[in-house]
């Protein structure tokens, strides 16, 4: 969690100044650097969320600080860099939580519709079920007599001309060996 406290000097030429925050009994050190990423250069007075470090001197310094209600640059800085999280304005991380939030309700809701013997009334729009018939559901093409249903070896198949249908409709399938177009030569389809 973010340290709160207000800046009570600011040196402009310098680029420093100190935070008083009521958690530390000394005032806490601020360089311009940990606020690059701001629109705006700090002012004495404003509300500042920052971590606190120790330097190699054992010093305390606010690093990845934020102003309060002060926005941060779109590009550069802190606020570019991936792997530093945004903070808005009340010093908190503003993306991952709520992502998180959302990206877990939607998968609890996929796990229930899927699993549940009864699942919400939930309509889905035409496409998606469309699309969910075609990779899930086992396929029937040709207005044949056989279905797509994971078979791949000639051992599986009962006829030559099942083998002829899945050679012809199903991925996946080894039963034509020499690529000639005739499935299962040596066992069903024997020439």
């Amino acid at each position: 969690m973010k340290d709160k406290g207000i800046l009570i000097n600011w040196n402009v030429q310098k680029g420093y100044g100190f935070i008083d925050c009521e958690s530390y009994e000394d005032d806490v050190f601020i360089h311009m650097s940990a606020l690059e990423h701001m629109v705006r250069k700090p002012s004495v007075g404003d509300v500042i969320f920052f971590d606190r470090l120790l330097d190699s001197n054992g010093k305390g310094r606010a690093e990845y600080a934020t102003i309060k209600g002060v926005e941060t640059k779109p590009h550069g800085g802190f606020a570019g860099n991936k792997n530093i999280p945004v903070i808005n304005g009340n010093g908190r991380n503003s993306r991952p939580g709520v992502v998180l939030i959302i990206m877990g309700l939607v998968s609890v809701l996929y796990l229930y519709q899927t699993f549940s013997p009864e699942p919400l009334p939930i309509s889905m729009p035409g496409t998606v079920k469309e699309f969910i018939k075609k990779e899930v559901s086992p396929t029937k093409l040709d207005n044949a007599d056989f279905i797509c249903h994971g078979k791949q070896h000639c051992s599986q198949m009962t006829s030559c001309k099942e083998a002829k249908f899945y050679l012809k409709n199903c991925p996946n399938v080894m039963i034509d060996g020499d690529a000639d177009g005739i499935p299962c030569e040596r066992k069903l389809c024997g020439y």
